[in-house]
């Protein structure tokens, strides 16, 4: 009679720790790019070196027989590629934008032959296409928070200018408990829209509504996920 008892307290246990570690979701992105020469052949193991000079975050990685390479749990950003390989010239790509729970994809990097010494720099240009991931998104930037007015200090103002959203809340006067009511994404119910601050969802079990609302002053960027986003964000089948 004992064992089972014990057995069975284990078993509560163990269930108890599971929430704590499952995997959450996340506002961290990924970087991706292939590295070949002039004549399209892979080069493995370059050095590729990953720097965001406003937090001296750095992150290294090296180059796979393929040529592929990729830099995982990158927060939003600017940041530097820096690729290098004995008898090449090194690579310099600034001006990376990175946006939260993105796909960047960095391209084909050509790297020509020369002296280590010598370096080619390059600036990222805005890609017009999201070519990494199959999502539909798009963020409303720090600097447009702060230069566009809106009537009152309620960020949800500011979703009504991204594309396949409408807000038929007339009452925005200020921040409220039911932020995301009269928000449609793509045509869904706002009660199937969530909210996430830093990767964790403030949406009440009970009534589906954002249970609190941050200070515009708090925020970097909002980046709506609008649809075939990835599975960590399936909570709701509206936007995200």
């Amino acid at each position: 009679m004992i064992r089972p008892l014990i057995g069975a307290r284990a078993l509560l246990a163990a269930a108890a720790l599971l929430p704590a570690i499952l995997p959450s979701q996340t506002v961290s992105s990924t970087l991706k790019g292939i590295v070949h020469d002039s004549s399209g052949a892979a080069i493995a193991g370059a050095s590729c070196r990953l720097a965001n000079p406003s937090t001296s975050a750095v992150f290294t990685a090296a180059t796979a027989s393929d040529g592929s390479f990729q830099f995982l749990d990158i927060l939003a950003g600017a940041y530097t590629l820096r690729v290098s390989a004995p008898g090449f010239k090194t690579y310099e790509l600034a001006g990376v934008s990175i946006q939260s729970s993105e796909f960047h994809s960095a391209g084909v990097i050509v790297l020509e032959v020369g002296h280590a010494a010598e370096s080619i720099v390059v600036r990222e240009e805005g890609t017009p296409v999201q070519l990494s991931s199959g999502e539909r998104s798009a963020t409303i930037t720090g600097n447009q928070l702060n230069d566009i007015a809106v009537k009152g200090r309620d960020f949800v103002s500011y979703l009504s200018t991204l594309p396949g959203i409408v807000d038929t809340n007339p009452n925005r006067d200020a921040m409220q408990r039911n932020a995301l009511s009269g928000i449609h994404v793509n045509g869904g119910r706002d009660t199937q829209t969530v909210l996430l601050v830093d990767g964790v969802p403030i949406i009440d079990a009970g009534n589906n509504g954002a249970s609190q609302e941050p200070n515009m002053d708090a925020i970097a960027e909002v980046r709506v996920l609008a649809s075939n986003y990835q599975a960590e964000y399936g909570r709701n089948g509206g936007g995200t």
